[in-house]
């Protein structure tokens, strides 16, 4: 299990419209991912949630469309990977070890943030070179999104809500809905680099389910 905690940085203070936000998109989420979820997503706070999926495969689209869905919010994620305890069958315990190791990935954000840029950490309990390199890439490819013009932004918006991780979309449609001309939405999706982020972000999603399927010793 991986378990996912978020919150609205920059502010202490409660809000109502934040809140009735942040409401909206998970009961979205938990309506499509309601097959993938252990625990549906809900709020912890006005400005905070949290949720867990039973496997890796969807981790970072999750992260990816909450983040675009609440993009008027300075949003921050921890993932942390729910440790199988040995000799024990106490689910409560080890979804709290899932829990504890999120919660360290987003201190470990907050106290090394890349000048500001970096929006996901995770934590995998130990740290090791599989997470160094899960975070190194990350961190990274919070880099390219942060130089990313308005446009580019809404383009990929606009791919990630609609299609998730997928690349089978006809390019010409898209351009047609977002008002631009074919040559200038190839050009733009291009220079962010998007479908490299993407296949990262989808071979990363790919080693986790790896990682727990290993530590769960599933075949």
């Amino acid at each position: 299990m991986f378990v996912i905690v978020a919150k609205v940085k920059g502010t202490q203070k409660a809000s109502a419209k934040i809140a009735k936000k942040i409401d909206q998109v998970l009961n979205n989420m938990n309506k499509k991912y309601s097959e993938d979820l252990f625990e549906n997503f809900k709020r912890v706070n006005q400005i905070s949630f949290e949720g867990v999926l039973e496997k890796g495969i969807y981790v970072f689209e999750v992260v990816d469309k909450l983040k675009f869905s609440l993009s008027e919010y300075d949003m921050v994620f921890g993932v942390g990977f729910a440790e199988p305890i040995h000799r024990s069958n106490d689910q409560r315990a080890v979804l709290e070890s899932g829990k504890l190791n999120a919660h360290h990935a987003l201190e470990i954000l907050e106290e090394k943030n890349d000048y500001g840029n970096a929006r996901v950490q995770v934590s995998l309990g130990k740290q090791n070179s599989l997470e160094n390199l899960i975070n190194a890439s990350l961190r990274t490819s919070d880099f390219i999104e942060s130089r990313w013009r308005q446009s580019q932004v809404e383009l990929v918006k606009y791919l990630v809500l609609t299609y998730g991780f997928m690349e089978n979309f006809i390019q010409k449609d898209v351009a047609k809905v977002l008002k631009l001309s074919p040559q200038n939405f190839n050009q733009q999706l291009k220079n962010s680099g998007y479908f490299n982020i993407l296949k990262l972000k989808r071979e990363m999603t790919v080693v986790l389910e790896q990682y727990r399927r290993a530590a769960y010793q599933i075949r």
